[in-house]
């Protein structure tokens, strides 16, 4: 989200760090895992490059950090939103309506951040000596995760209409289509069911970063 009120250093550092945060881990967890030959070139889930060494590691680390800084910017836009609306007069204001509160957002987002940080903790396979996961536990989090970011971006695109972008609307409306993924059956894809899954994957958390 763009800011009005609020555009100090801070928030622009914990932007610069939380996104280079993913743009570093997912890259270097990714080339890890095909030279191990534990991954193939195209393509692997995400999720699969965080389950062998040092991958397993390195997504726990940067995961934790980057819930941790995600959450704190969530903070900050909250501020900025509330702000953002108490300046406005009250006919501008009350242009677009929507029912769901600022405060009622944060708290969505925020349990959405919560889940996030469990699917870096806990890798999807409980075969493999190197992570001993859970793939349900981390599958329901990460669906978690993308249904209610997915609802929040909706949600703020709708409450701010004069600060929301064209891409913004198409980043969080590609976000909603591709989240459609968990409920079409894998073997619609065939052979190629793991790189589809793979494919939809990576779309979605760059459609996300993007917004």
């Amino acid at each position: 989200m763009a800011f009005s009120t609020i555009w100090s250093a801070t928030a622009k550092h914990l932007l610069i760090l939380g996104c280079g945060t993913i743009a570093i881990l997912i890259p270097i967890t990714y080339l890890l895992c095909v030279h191990q030959d534990n991954c193939p070139v195209f393509l692997p889930t995400i999720s699969n490059t965080w389950v062998y060494p040092p991958g397993n590691y390195l997504s726990r680390w940067f995961v934790g950090n980057l819930c941790d800084l995600f959450a704190i910017y969530q903070l900050i836009i909250y501020w900025d939103n509330v702000t953002n609306m108490q300046n406005k007069p009250k006919e501008e204001g009350a242009t677009r309506t929507c029912s769901i509160s600022y405060e009622a957002l944060l708290s969505i987002v925020w349990f959405g951040i919560f889940c996030l940080s469990w699917v870096g903790a806990i890798c999807d396979s409980s075969s493999a000596d190197s992570c001993r996961g859970n793939n349900t536990i981390h599958t329901a989090c990460a669906v978690t995760f993308f249904a209610l970011y997915d609802f929040y971006m909706l949600a703020q695109n709708y409450k701010n209409p004069d600060r929301t972008t064209c891409s913004r609307w198409v980043s969080s409306i590609a976000s909603c289509v591709l989240f459609l993924r968990f409920f079409v059956p894998v073997d619609l894809f065939g052979y190629g069911a793991s790189t589809a899954l793979a494919v939809f994957e990576w779309t979605n958390v760059a459609v996300i970063a993007h917004w």
